[in-house]
């Protein structure tokens, strides 16, 4: 199963009929909402997962249930407002070749309906039983479990392009009942148990019995892996990319007819008959014309010569009882940590689930949600670990991140590790500059003066020629002295369009001068491209240079799983470091982009250079995209290190304020207010649907490129871009004459025409194209297609069509992993539900000259509550200290219930068998031993006294109890952990020093503050001296400004007067007789004259007396703020405002305007009260660490055994209570028989 769940909104059951009629072919299938046929099938679940109630839907029940209307009583559920979700469409999907299989077999097809309805059902009841709603006010809620849930399926089986596409649509109702009324969803809640849904369907289909016999009889053959029918994936491909063409063609179709029939919209027969239009235009020669769809769909199948198998697949039925349980759960816990450091239970019984798929499995003695619930509560009792000791992780909502491993805490503690120990290592330098010898001791910046030398006596120049200069700014000084200097780990971030590139020209002209090569790695291939051609450097991705130092690697794509090793020289194909890529001393490792490296590849990456001697600049920016797997390398080499520097001065954007603006997105402050200065900029566009979205974005790549400036298009899911990239593929087909001449079809299904724009999705070096990278098609030959570089460069490449069809798509339209790095001059971004907080930076920081943020939404207050909503969504792993704070602001202001309280060492109880918890302790007649783990009446235990001497059985008689006694008074820690424990720990102290004198310096400011204000009362009383001269200045030129307008009256009345006479002496002129004319003649001269003496020579003047007072105020104004500007500047001279804190440290200073500066332009600013109060909680928190530390250096029984990971959760020390957890607990037996 793929995709989420859409949130229908609106207020009309009508709107959802037409949602669901416009998902497939009308034509095609039997049940459908338009026509009023019976379609829709409901279904009512308790909060236990059983079904309760069931019955039919036709259109006019459904379209009432859209409304919270119930069925069969008529109550209404709850009042609806115009934008309210009505409910979440969750699609129950199926790999394209089972769609085409049941084209081929009626009993196929019968069963995969009984399979996908069967996948639904255990869905539905999945979700009664884990959602929640929240009860009670602001800042007191509770997760109240849903006590009833009620869903609809409607079944479909063609897709909008009309090829065979069975699905439901399973449509959960936005009203539950929770006590004692109906409620709305957890929306959010709901979207975080997505991929175990996701998940359990596949399993569920993977193990139905009926399914796997029909398409064994039929000679097909199921991949668990893929869920695919192997035979059948070339016609799958083939009909799929034929739904691209028919798309393409159909929207030509419908483009012309509205054209032909101005101001109209087709109806339903006029778009069925574009449909077979459509198709029959882009039929293949072998297939009729004109058939029905099952008997189109299977001429297209019998056109690509794929004939059914004769003869029936054998097939061995696997049950249950033949799993390998505990090896099931290693995969899901494998799986697990290779993808996140911490996870939820959803999260691991999505990973159970995923490898239930795998088994074989269809025969079963219970529901198949029931089987992975029981399995992943073995793996979250026996192999995971909380994050904090306050939270259940089974009795609080489920979705909550709060598991991790041993294996986990311990990676992430040896990437630190290494970070800390490159950190230390002690180097000194001589630096010869001008004749003369400069000692650089250890961990010590360049001066500034030594580098301004640096620069005058020696000149370098970049790639294009031009003069490497020393960089301006502060920030960009300070980092690069850091750099410059003999810190051996420097951290570098900055935001979006920080000038990154112009400091490492700046950093290698330095090197080179010093005798330091400076290599640069990067993430991706196209990265690693860009930065040798902006650089000189040299250049290549991380991997590229693990590999030439003996790191080989293995990826399941599927799991996500990366099995790493190394070679000696000379074993298997590794003969030794290159020649060329050599690390040592006298170089310097520049990683770029480095929040999107993974902890494990971190962790090898930093072994490297701790062994060469290198050392390590890492530079990138924590807001941006993060690691795909386990993240938070940028943040870890924060805290290791003294010098890390923040670049928040921004150059990309030509308007300084929406420079400000995208600093305010990366610390994702106010985003609400962020959005209103978007709409003032006039950079939000709203659109009704997603087609009209699609649409406007099409006509804005279109328009932009008609003026020589194609702006980037970025969405956030592939699904999105493919349907942007659609909409300008029509674009380009209808207006490119040349768009007709050859057609290739993409991976995604779509046709790329010559002059469309494709991007390449796999490296190969002997092709020389890379990942990620765009190109426009610019001729396609039968065997090779010619592409060019469609940046303005004339590098053109011949590319096999065969690697084009398979690793190539539609390019017009990115996800933010392609538009992260790219600079354009405009740029536009979709935002929806699955736009999180970086791929919304990320897409609003492309363009130089304008950011466009597109939504679809009803007005503007929906769509100022989704871009709230997508900045506060992170997607991206950070490491377990994120992942803590980020659970704590999840369950700020929620009374969770059920929180453990600390566990005290227990004292003498009989306990049974059943009773026993592992960390027990009992005597058994000679020593005191641990109990390790308990399997039915065997009791699995390790000697108190000597842990490490292996672990014993022994069997307990049926009824038996045993006494369990406290923690033994000798009982020595595991060898090193105590010593691993405390690194943590001082890591941990060292990072909330850190944060607590960045705290203390803007509290001491705000206090310093105050007694300057107090000391000089000068200040305050001119601040007020100029609020009364302004307000007294308001009411001068308000009284100038009447004694003008009057005068102005008194000047165009007098003109109106001399008009009317010129008018009169020109009538009496033109009536006056003979000898009359010349005297009437001259009365209309003088008129006249007068006139124009008046309009043009008259001007009203004040006279003097009437501005005295203005002036003698401006003056006073004048002389009173410059006294008042001296004051503000000794201000600023004697108190400047502190440094912000790193990024990196996770903590936002909040400041506010000194109010007795309010008259100048730029306010000093200080810290504001809440901030100060932060600060001594930060400084409550160093003590309670360095407690807690202090407590785990004694050897004292309790420490010891919280050192063994004996207790689940360990006996509390004086500090806070996360750092409990920084001591892993050793690996335990699944406790499922096999």
């Amino acid at each position: 199963m793929r995709g989420g769940a859409v949130f229908f909104r609106g207020s009309s059951g009508a709107a959802a009929r037409a949602y669901l009629a416009a998902d497939r072919t009308a034509t095609a299938d039997d049940y459908y909402l338009e026509k009023g046929e019976l379609t829709a099938s409901r279904f009512v679940f308790d909060g236990a997962g059983e079904l309760v109630e069931t019955d039919t839907l036709n259109a006019e029940a459904y379209q009432g249930w859209v409304e919270w209307v119930d069925p069969g009583t008529g109550e209404v559920r709850g009042a609806r407002r115009e934008n309210s979700v009505l409910f979440l469409d969750k699609v129950v999907n199926v790999d394209k070749t089972l769609s085409v299989a049941a084209v081929l077999d009626p009993k196929i097809a019968a069963q995969l309906d009984a399979a996908l309805g069967q996948m639904a059902q255990e869905l539905m009841a999945y979700a009664a039983a884990e959602m929640h709603t929240r009860v009670g006010p602001r800042g007191a809620q509770v997760w109240a479990p849903v006590q009833k849930l009620e869903a609809v399926t409607v079944a479909h089986r063609t897709s909008r392009e009309g090829d065979p596409h069975r699905h439901l649509h399973l449509q959960f109702l936005n009203r539950v009942w929770a006590q004692g009324k109906w409620r709305a969803l957890d929306t959010a809640e709901f979207v975080k148990h997505n991929a175990a849904m996701n998940r359990l369907g596949e399993a569920v289909l993977a193990s139905h019995e009926g399914l796997q016999e029909a398409l064994a009889q039929a000679g097909l053959s199921f991949d668990a892996q893929t869920g695919a029918v192997v035979e059948l994936a070339g016609p799958a491909e083939v009909l799929s990319k034929r739904a691209g063409q028919i798309a393409v063609r159909r929207a030509q179709l419908v483009a012309q007819w509205e054209a032909d029939h101005p101001g109209q919209t087709p109806g339903e027969k006029i778009l069925e008959g574009l449909d077979h239009l459509a198709w029959a235009q882009t039929r293949r020669e072998k297939v009729p014309g004109e058939l029905p769809d099952e008997d189109k769909w299977a001429a297209e199948i019998a056109a690509t010569g794929f004939v059914m198998p004769q003869a029936p697949r054998e097939r061995a039925v696997v049950s249950w009882a033949q799993v390998d349980k505990p090896a099931l759960i290693r995969a899901a816990v494998e799986q697990l940590e290779a993808s996140r450091s911490a996870w939820s239970v959803a999260d691991a019984s999505a990973a159970v689930a995923a490898q239930f798929s795998q088994c074989g499995v269809t025969d079963y003695p219970r529901p198949v949600r029931e089987l992975v619930r029981e399995a992943t509560e073995a793996l979250v009792t026996h192999r995971c670990t909380s994050i904090t000791p306050d939270v259940d992780p089974w009795t609080a909502p489920h979705h909550l991140k709060v598991l991790t491993t041993d294996q986990v805490i311990e990676a992430e503690r040896t990437v630190q590790g290494l970070m800390a120990t490159k950190a230390l290592e002690p180097v000194t330098e001589q630096v010869n500059v001008a004749g003369r010898v400069h000692e650089l001791s250890p961990h010590q910046d360049m001066d500034q003066a030594l580098i301004e030398a640096v620069f005058a006596e020696s000149v370098a120049t970049d790639p294009d020629g031009k003069r490497v200069r020393l960089p301006e700014g502060a920030g960009h000084r300070a980092a690069l002295a850091a750099m410059a200097g003999t810190h051996q780990l420097v951290v570098v971030t900055g935001a979006a369009g920080s000038g990154k590139t112009t400091l490492l020209k700046a950093a290698k002209h330095v090197g080179a001068v010093k005798g330091v090569e400076q290599v640069i790695v990067t993430p991706t291939a196209k990265a690693a491209e860009v930065a040798a051609a902006e650089t000189g450097s040299a250049a290549s991705t991380v991997h590229a240079l693990l590999r030439a130092y003996g790191f080989r690697w293995e990826s399941d794509e599927r799991t996500g799983v990366t099995r790493w090793q190394r070679l000696a020289p000379g074993e298997g194909d590794y003969q030794g470091v290159p020649e060329g890529r050599r690390l040592g001393p006298g170089v310097q490792v520049v990683v770029d982009e480095a929040g999107m490296l993974s902890q494990d590849v971190a962790s090898r990456l930093f072994t490297v250079l701790h062994e060469s001697g290198a050392r390590a600049v890492i530079t990138g920016d924590y807001r941006q995209l993060g690691a795909v797997g386990r993240g938070g390398v940028l943040q870890m080499a924060e805290h290791a290190t003294e010098a890390c520097i923040d670049l928040d001065t921004v150059h990309r954007f030509l308007n300084p304020v929406y420079a400000s603006l995208s600093l305010a997105m990366r610390a994702r402050q106010a985003p609400g207010e962020q959005f209103d200065l978007l709409v003032d900029m006039g950079l939000v566009q709203v659109h009704a649907s997603k087609e009209e979205a699609n649409q406007a974005l099409a006509k804005a790549w279109v328009h932009g490129a008609r003026e020589g400036a194609p702006p980037l298009i970025c969405a956030a899911t592939n699904e999105n871009a493919q349907q942007i990239n659609t909409a300008i593929q029509q674009h380009h087909t209808s207006t490119d004459p040349e768009a007709g001449s050859g057609l290739l079809v993409g991976m995604d299904g779509l046709p790329m025409s010559v002059g469309a724009r494709i991007m390449t999705r796999r490296n190969d070096v002997q092709l020389g194209v890379l990942n990620r990278q765009t190109w426009i098609i610019r001729q396609i030959g039968p065997t090779h297609t010619k592409i060019q570089d469609p940046d303005g460069g004339h590098r053109t490449l011949h590319v096999p069509n065969e690697y084009l069809a398979e690793h190539a798509h539609l390019g017009w339209a990115v996800t933010a992993h392609g538009a992260q790095g790219a600079t354009v001059g405009q740029a536009h971004t979709l935002i929806d539900e699955h736009t999180d907080a970086a791929g919304a930076y990320v897409g609003l920081t492309r363009g130089r000259e304008s950011n466009v943020a597109h939504f679809v939404a009803q007005d503007l207050a929906e769509a100022r509550a989704q871009y709230v909503a997508a900045m506060g969504r992170d997607g991206a792993d950070h490491g377990l200290d994120a992942a803590r704070q980020a659970l704590a602001a999840q369950l700020e202001g929620m009374n969770l219930p059920g929180r453990q309280a600390p566990v005290q060492p227990v004292q003498p109880v009989l306990k049974s068998a059943a009773q026993l918890r592992p960390g027990d302790q009992l005597h058994d007649g000679k020593k005191l031993v641990t109990v390790v783990a308990v399997q039915g009446q065997k009791v699995m235990m390790r000697p108190s006294q000597d842990p490490g001497s292996g672990v014993r059985t022994g069997t307990l008689k049926a009824g038996a109890r045993v006494q369990v006694w406290p923690a033994a008074t000798t009982f020595p820690a595991p060898k090193g952990q105590r010593d691993q424990t405390l690194m943590g720990l001082g890591m941990q102290l060292h990072k909330a020093e850190r944060v607590a004198a960045a705290l203390t310096a803007w509290s001491t400011h705000r206090e310093q503050v105050g007694a300057w204000v107090a000391a000089h009362p000068q200040a305050c009383e001119l601040a007020d001296t100029l609020d009364v001269l302004d307000e007294r200045l308001t009411q001068a030129r308000q009284q100038v400004h009447e004694a003008h307008q009057q005068m102005h009256e008194q000047h165009q009345a007098q003109t109106r007067q001399l008009r009317a006479e010129m008018e009169q002496a020109k009538t009496r002129a033109q009536s006056a007789g003979f000898f009359q004319r010349r005297s009437a003649r001259a009365e209309l001269e003088r008129a006249r004259a007068a006139l124009f003496e008046h309009q043009w020579r008259t001007r009203a003047a004040l006279p003097p007396e009437a501005t005295v007072e203005l002036e003698r105020l401006t003056q006073t104004r004048e002389e009173v703020f410059a006294q008042y500007q001296g004051l503000a500047e000794d201000f600023v001279t004697q108190l400047p405002s502190p440094q912000r804190p790193p990024g990196g440290l996770g903590v936002q200073v909040h400041t506010e305007p000194v109010a007795v500066w309010r008259h100048l332009e730029r306010q000093p600013v200080t810290a504001t009260a809440d901030t100060a109060a932060m600060a001594d909680q930060c400084q409550r928190e160093v003590e309670q660490i360095r407690q807690r530390r202090d407590w785990f250096a004694q050897d004292t029984p309790e420490v010891n055994a919280v050192l063994w990971g004996q207790l689940k959760t360990p006996i509390r020390a004086p500090g806070p209570a996360g750092a409990a957890h920084l001591v892993p607990q050793r690996e335990r037996d699944s406790g499922l028989e096999r």
